[in-house]
């Protein structure tokens, strides 16, 4: 696999290398496409929604007995076969921390 880098002179300009020979900027940026930005952690965007946690999951062999204690609590809930929980919205996502007595460290305003 090339090895990508890109270094700044004291000047400010800028130095492209693969594997070590330097190359324009257009050969450096057609062998390395822009990557898109990612919404990292924006819970409060409609995007970030159904959220897949893994923290709050269960083990596999525990999915069916996680998915019955929701819905008995007025939580439902659905679950991954690998025991991930889908939380819909930040609502779901409330509820579902409080039923099994979670604070939400992350939570914005409303979310705790």
């Amino acid at each position: 696999m090339p090895k990508y880098l890109t270094t700044y002179g004291r000047d400010g300009s800028r130095v492209c290398t693969i594997d070590g020979v330097v190359v324009t900027q257009a050969e450096f940026d057609a062998a390395v496409p822009a990557k898109p930005i990612e919404a990292g952690c924006a819970f409060h965007t409609p995007g970030a929604w159904p959220l897949v946690s893994n923290a709050l999951g269960v083990h596999r062999s525990q999915v069916g007995e996680a998915f019955e204690h929701a819905r008995k609590n007025g939580v439902p809930t659905e679950f991954t076969a690998d025991g991930k929980v889908i939380l819909r919205d930040r609502n779901h996502r409330k509820a579902y921390m409080r039923m099994q007595g979670y604070f939400d460290r992350d939570g914005t305003y409303g979310d705790n």
